[in-house]
């Protein structure tokens, strides 16, 4: 992915694994950023280049530069969370009490950015619950390449 170093700012280097990288322009003081945080943090332990990505405007020149691989897919004009070793990856969290309805709605809503999911479930969303709602959007929305869920300190890939 091409980024310009003044859009992007070092954020973590993991020793003798990954690093993390965040854009100048994001937030901070969302909740969902320091969710992001603790997810790159667990993907650069894992040897991973970690990008947190900043939504734009789809007509920018910004957007060119950050999400240029989306141009000409399905998720062209889409701004995914993160960028992790070359791939784009969306974060989906809910507003608490669980329910089964939220699961289904995470999945739909990240599936419209990214063919690959980090999932909130920090309320022990089993994992069986998850594999079979994925397995019952197979073939019939967007290809899934990968879910991974976050229990509020790490992640673990679920699927494939």
């Amino acid at each position: 992915m091409e980024t310009s170093n003044d859009s992007l700012t070092l954020f973590s280097k993991i020793k003798d694994a990954g690093e993390v990288w965040i854009s100048r322009d994001l937030d901070l003081s969302k909740t969902e950023v320091a969710d992001l945080r603790i997810i790159a943090d667990s993907f650069a332990k894992m040897g991973c280049v970690v990008k947190i990505l900043c939504p734009v405007h789809y007509r920018s020149k910004s957007y060119q530069d950050i999400f240029g691989p989306l141009l000409g897919t399905r998720y062209e004009r889409k701004c995914p969370d993160l960028w992790i070793d070359g791939a784009f990856y969306e974060y989906e969290s809910y507003v608490r009490p669980w329910n089964k309805r939220k699961l289904s709605n995470m999945l739909c809503s990240g599936l419209k950015q990214s063919d690959r999911i980090i999932i909130d479930s920090r309320d022990g969303v089993p994992t069986r619950r998850i594999l079979r709602s994925i397995r019952s959007r197979l073939n019939v929305q967007a290809p899934i390449q990968e879910v991974w869920i976050f229990d509020g300190s790490s992640v673990v890939q679920v699927y494939p």
